[in-house]
C-alpha cells in the first residue's frame, strides 16, 4: 500500500545541484550574444596605438587645463564661463557649482593616465557659502580631446 503525500516530490532535475543542471539553449545563446556585444563595445573604445588620438591623453595639456580651471575658480569665475569658451570645457565640480570659493590649491605629485583621462590629486582650500573654510584632498579626471572634461573623481 502506498501513502500519498500532499507535498509534491521534487523532480530529478530540480534535485540536482545547480552546477549540474543544464541551461536551456536559448539562455546560453543570449548570454553568449550579450558577452560578444560587450566585448566588441569595449574593444571599439580602446586605442591600441601609442600615439595621440581616441583613448590617449596628453599629460602636459591636461595639467595646463587643470591649472586653467582651478585658476578660473580661484579668480571667482563660473563653470559656465568655461563652457562658453572655444574649445568648451565641461566642468563637474559640485562645490564650485554650489557657490563655494576656492582659496588656494596645490597639485600633488603622481598624476596617472586612466584611459582617455589624466587623474590628478589636488589639495584644495575651499570656503563654503556658509563661510566655513575646509581643506580637502581630491582627485580630478581631465580629458583633453574635445570636448574637454574636468570632473571630480
Amino acid at each position: 500500500m502506498r501513502i500519498r503525500s500532499d507535498t509534491p516530490r521534487p523532480s530529478a532535475r530540480a534535485a540536482a545541484p545547480a552546477w549540474r543542471r543544464r541551461r536551456p539553449p536559448r539562455r546560453a545563446a543570449a548570454i553568449l550574444a550579450t558577452s560578444l556585444c560587450v566585448s566588441l563595445a569595449v574593444a571599439a573604445g580602446c586605442d591600441a596605438g601609442g600615439g595621440p588620438g581616441r583613448g590617449s591623453v596628453d599629460p602636459e595639456a591636461a595639467k595646463r587645463l587643470l591649472v586653467e580651471v582651478l585658476d578660473a575658480w580661484k579668480a571667482g569665475g563660473k563653470p559656465e564661463d568655461l563652457a562658453r569658451k572655444s574649445p568648451p570645457v565641461t566642468v563637474g565640480e559640485e562645490e564650485w557649482q554650489a557657490g563655494s570659493q576656492l582659496v588656494s590649491y596645490e597639485l600633488a605629485p603622481g598624476e596617472r593616465a586612466v584611459g582617455s583621462a589624466l587623474s590628478c590629486v589636488v589639495e584644495l582650500s575651499v570656503k563654503g557659502k556658509d563661510g566655513k573654510a575646509a581643506r580637502r584632498r581630491v582627485s580630478y579626471d581631465v580629458t583633453t580631446a574635445p570636448p574637454s572634461v574636468f570632473r571630480r573623481d
